[in-house]
């Protein structure tokens, strides 16, 4: 940045910034630990972009190929992390609804360790989006509430606004909503085209659906910020998700 590009115009941090200095210093705490039991430094990169969400570790050229293949969105911790988490969490504390009062120790634990995971990961938009959306589901579901998926997003984008709202001009923020919402109206729409005959076909079908669905609608925001179109990351994300999904979970551990 060169020095007329630039201007100091104080020190004093906003209230919210106070939450953000300590989440960050517990990432580059979670960072180091990953570091000490992770010799190559490009697997380090890769570990600590999937888990935590640093990317400064991976070189360049590595970011540039993911840009390029259309995954960039395993290296940003959002909506497929937080979604990872909330099932292992389902699978492992499930039967606590059967106790007297379960569904509330249920429901303030997995809510607990969903934020926890946003304050060690930064505190990003696109995290912060996720945990939010999340949060609201599995209150309305223990609450047997009818929960709109819709108005989910657009309550959780006022909560985000009104703690940040300069999260509005975040691009993780926009990409992650509009790809959220390109999936919940085109996907059902979509998919329905074709009718899969066994569960390998129809994951294959659902994983095309949904990385089209997202693309179409996150594409003005691609072109904007990013000049480029991947034209195979529809291909892609059929490798680089489950993938990414196997070594959150082996990081998260």
């Amino acid at each position: 940045i060169k020095q007329a590009d630039f201007a100091f115009v104080g020190s004093q941090m906003a209230w919210y910034e106070y939450f953000e200095y300590a989440s960050i210093q517990i990432r580059q705490y979670c960072d180091k630990a990953l570091k000490q039991n992770i010799h190559s430094e490009q697997e380090y990169g890769m570990a600590s972009a999937l888990v935590l969400g640093v990317k400064h570790h991976l070189d360049e050229d590595l970011k540039q190929a993911y840009t390029n293949a259309g995954v960039t969105h395993v290296l940003a911790v959002s909506g497929m992390h937080v979604g990872i988490i909330y099932m292992i969490l389902v699978f492992l504390l499930g039967k606590i609804k059967r106790l007297p009062n379960g569904k509330t120790y249920f429901v303030s634990i997995v809510l607990m360790i969903l934020w926890m995971y946003a304050f060690v990961t930064g505190l990003s938009g696109s995290v912060l989006r996720a945990v939010m959306m999340f949060s609201m589901i599995v209150l309305a579901q223990n609450l047997q509430r009818n929960s709109n998926i819709f108005n989910t997003l657009a309550v959780s984008l006022f909560f985000l606004l009104c703690w940040n709202p300069f999260l509005l001009m975040d691009v993780g923020l926009q990409l992650s909503y509009l790809a959220v919402l390109g999936i919940v109206y085109l996907f059902p729409k979509m998919y329905v085209a074709y009718q899969p005959q066994n569960y390998l076909t129809d994951w294959i079908w659902k994983t095309i659906v949904v990385s089209v669905a997202a693309q179409i609608f996150t594409l003005p925001i691609t072109l904007y910020h990013f000049h480029q179109y991947p034209t195979y990351g529809i291909l892609a994300n059929l490798l680089i998700i489950p993938l990414g999904n196997v070594v959150l979970v082996v990081g998260l551990a």
